[in-house]
């Protein structure tokens, strides 16, 4: 994996050189875009390291490490979302028989909640800003 600054973007003159990054695992699928922290030093993904493609586990990258972290492991987990203040990571998982749940885990990998089972139809999970809106209360914001 590849890490590039965003400079790049604005200012391809200026591009740094890329950065190596090492992953504890091989590469055998497409994998998600990395979610981003607030603070952009830590980024969350779900990827499963088993050949057969489940579990799939929620990673953690720490930039100023360059260390990855399991935070849960579930049968299938859609790519995470950030709370405002990087506090918390939310996630959807799936049992791969049409089950659902929602939970969300410090960035430590401390406190995994389950919120609760959503409705039978696919929540908004796809535009983080309503998930924080409708599970405010996990990430303990007072609105």
């Amino acid at each position: 994996m590849a890490k590039v600054s965003g400079a790049c973007i604005s200012n391809p003159a200026q591009c740094p050189p890329m950065q190596i990054v090492n992953v504890p695992f091989a590469f055998n699928f497409t994998i998600n875009a990395l979610s981003w922290a607030p603070n952009g030093q830590h980024a969350a993904f779900s990827y499963s390291d088993n050949a057969n493609g489940t579990p799939t586990k929620m990673w953690l990258f720490d930039t100023a490490s360059n260390t990855w972290t399991s935070l849960a492991e579930f049968p299938y987990i859609d790519p995470p979302f950030w709370s405002p203040d990087g506090t918390w990571i939310a996630f959807r998982t799936q049992d791969g028989l049409g089950s659902e749940d929602v939970y969300v885990v410090h960035r430590d990998g401390s406190e995994l909640k389950h919120l609760r089972r959503p409705a039978p139809r696919r929540p908004p999970i796809h535009h983080g800003r309503l998930v924080y809106r409708k599970y405010h209360h996990a990430f303990g914001a007072a609105r």
